[in-house]
């Protein structure tokens, strides 16, 4: 008998039992047959999970390298004039931007503060500020940004 038919058999011999509680007997049959099928279904897991071990850690493995990967580029594209364009009505202002002296300058290195640890806080804040827009179904009345003097000291800038 498969997987299915012993699935089929339990819900069968459940059925029949839960029609008479009258004795406690009857009820730790009952718990006993529930034990044993949650049982044989973690045994099952269990070998499956031996006999395949190697398939699923090169399979995490790869995943865990194909989240990474993805992440960071979109992360890269998320820094990007052209993603700053697509969320906003910033026509204007790229525009300005393209024809500064900045143009070669990402917007997020103007934007965010130097360092890791603020970069990192800017996505985070940005992120929460473009899923509350999104959620609410507003969108910002005009763009307001401002640029720290940590910004504009540094090197390059």
């Amino acid at each position: 008998m498969g997987r299915k038919g012993g699935i089929v058999s339990f819900i069968e011999a459940a059925r029949k039992r839960l029609k008479d509680f009258s004795s406690r007997d009857q009820l730790k049959e009952l718990y006993d047959l529930i034990k044993g099928f949650w049982l044989d279904v973690w045994k099952g897991f269990k070998q499956g999970a031996i006999l395949h071990r190697r398939a699923i850690k090169t399979s995490l493995i790869l995943c865990s390298i194909a989240f990474l990967a993805l992440s960071l580029a979109l992360l890269k594209f998320t820094e990007s004039s052209t993603f700053c364009g697509l969320c906003h009505q910033m026509d204007a202002y790229l525009e300005s931007w393209r024809a500064s002296s900045h143009r070669h300058v990402a917007c997020t290195q103007c934007h965010y503060e130097p360092g890791v640890l603020n970069h990192l806080k800017g996505k985070w804040v940005d992120g929460q500020v473009s899923l509350a827009y999104f959620l609410s179904g507003k969108r910002p009345s005009a763009p307001h940004a401002q640029i720290s003097d940590a910004s504009c000291l540094q090197k390059g800038c």
